[in-house]
């Protein structure tokens, strides 16, 4: 493979990644997508789906949104016939996810 080609392949990885705001929550594509990239350094998930409330704050292209479209597709994974995946999180636990847009 030469330089030209690597370079295609890069680029048509990075346009593959969407950001969060531009995911449709009915879209379970783009969904799985964010879940096979989304990389949760903090063990930010988990701590999101407690059963206590959160308050997620931080600059602007932090990943705020990600990190909630991250945690709407965990739960969605345990009602959803469309979803083959299991959710790591809740394991037989069915969670009804609800995404409300305040903008």
């Amino acid at each position: 493979m030469n330089n030209a080609e690597k370079i295609q392949n890069l680029r048509i990885a990075f346009q593959s990644i969407l950001r969060a705001d531009y995911i449709s929550i009915n879209d379970i594509r783009q969904l799985s997508k964010l879940d096979d990239y989304y990389v949760d350094y903090f063990n930010n998930v988990p701590k999101v789906l407690q059963d206590q409330d959160s308050y997620i704050s931080g600059r602007r292209g932090t990943g705020k949104t990600s990190l909630l479209m991250r945690c709407y597709y965990e739960c969605l994974k345990t009602v959803s016939t469309r979803i083959s995946k299991d959710s790591l999180i809740f394991k037989d636990k069915k969670v009804l996810p609800l995404y409300i847009d305040l903008s």
